[in-house]
C-alpha cells in the first residue's frame, strides 16, 4: 500500500520515525518506512536505533548525493504502489496523519494524482531570535490551509509532505542537474503541471520542527535564487514560470531595462536588508526585494555585464 520516505541528512529522526511506528500499528494496511541518510556526519547512532529490529529499512551512503538524487533513490528502494515523502526535520500534526493519506488514496475520487498535506509551524516564535526570520517567513509564506494552496495547486506543491503513485513518480523524478538547496519543488511542481497530472491538497500537516538560523536559511536562499536563475534561462518550458513571482516581477524589470538599477540597489543594500532580518522585527517585504535584486544580479553576471547603472537604464 504505502511507502514512508524519509531523507536524512544531519537531523536526530528517532521521535518522528517511533511517532509515524505507532500510527503504523494501528493500520490495517501494509505500511514501511524506508529512511536514507546522506552522508551525516551527525545522529547516525541515533537513527540506526529507531530503525534496528523492525521491518522498516534504514540505509546509511557513504557519500553525499544531494536532495534531488536522494528522494529518486528512496522510490527506487520502496517496494509498494504510493510514496509518502516527507522531509526528515518534522513531526506529524495529527496522531491520525498516515489514517488521512490512506483515507484519500482509497477514496471514490481519488484520480491517481499527487497528494500534498501542507506545513505547521508552531503559534509561539522561537525563543532564540536568531530563527525568528525563518520561522516568520514559514507562518506567513508556507503555512497555508487547503482551501488556499488549492487555488493554485501546482504552484503550492512542495517535497516537504506529499504522496504520489510510484508510477507516476517514475515518470518524472527529481532533477538532479539542480544543486543544493532551492526550488527542486518548483521544477517538480512544473513537471506535475506539463504531464497533467493531479494535484489536490488537504489539511493533513507536518510540523517543522528544525528552524534554521537566519545566516542559514540567507545562505540557502541565495543558492535556491541561483538555482531559480539557471532552470529559467535554461529551461524550453518558459510558460510554466509564469506561476512564480519572482519570475513575473523580474520579467517586468527586464523589459523595462532596469536589471543593472536593481542589481546596484541590492548590493548597496544587501547589508542594511541583512541587518533587518537578524532583527526582532524582520520584513518580508524586504525579503522580497533582496532576492529579486539578486536575482538581478545573477542575470548580468550571466551576461558580464556591469553591475552599475548606466545611463541608458537609469
Amino acid at each position: 500500500m504505502l511507502s514512508v520516505l524519509i531523507p536524512i541528512y544531519n537531523q536526530n529522526c528517532s521521535k518522528l520515525i517511533y511517532a509515524l511506528q505507532h500510527q503504523i500499528d494501528q493500520l490495517d494496511v501494509p505500511v514501511e518506512i524506508v529512511a536514507i541518510d546522506d552522508a551525516s556526519i551527525v545522529y547516525k547512532e541515533e537513527n540506526r536505533k529507531a530503525l534496528n529490529n523492525t521491518n522498516h529499512r534504514y540505509i546509511e551512503l557513504p557519500n553525499n548525493i544531494g536532495r534531488a538524487a536522494i528522494r529518486n533513490k528512496l522510490a527506487t528502494i520502496a517496494k509498494y504502489d504510493y510514496l509518502l515523502f516527507m522531509d526528515c526535520d518534522t513531526y506529524p500534526a495529527s496522531d491520525y496523519y498516515l489514517h488521512n493519506y490512506i483515507q484519500c488514496l482509497q477514496s471514490n475520487s481519488y484520480q491517481n494524482g499527487v497528494i500534498c498535506g501542507g506545513y505547521k509551524y508552531s503559534l509561539q516564535p522561537p525563543v532564540d531570535t536568531q530563527q525568528l526570520f525563518r520561522w516568520k517567513y514559514g507562518r506567513n509564506r508556507e503555512q497555508n490551509l487547503a482551501v488556499e494552496r488549492n487555488k493554485f495547486p501546482y504552484k503550492s506543491f512542495s517535497s516537504f509532505n506529499f504522496c504520489i503513485p510510484s508510477k507516476v513518480f517514475a515518470s518524472i523524478q527529481f532533477d538532479e542537474t539542480i544543486k543544493g538547496y532551492g526550488h527542486e519543488d518548483t521544477w517538480f511542481g512544473i513537471a506535475l503541471k506539463e504531464n497533467k497530472v493531479p494535484v489536490i491538497h488537504i489539511d493533513n500537516e507536518l510540523f517543522q520542527v528544525s528552524i534554521d538560523k537566519t545566516d542559514i536559511y540567507l545562505e540557502k536562499s541565495r543558492n535556491a535564487v541561483k538555482n531559480l536563475y539557471t532552470l529559467y534561462t535554461t529551461s524550453d518550458k518558459m510558460s510554466m514560470f509564469e506561476q512564480i513571482k519572482l519570475i513575473r516581477v523580474f520579467e517586468k524589470i527586464k523589459k523595462m531595462r532596469l536589471c543593472a538599477m536593481g542589481a546596484f540597489l541590492y548590493d548597496v543594500s544587501k547589508e542594511n536588508l541583512e541587518k533587518n532580518f537578524h532583527s526582532h522585527h524582520p520584513l518580508l517585504v524586504l525579503f522580497d526585494f533582496y532576492r529579486l535584486g539578486l536575482l538581478c544580479k545573477e542575470s548580468l553576471l550571466a551576461n558580464n555585464n556591469s553591475l552599475l547603472p548606466n545611463k541608458d537604464e537609469v
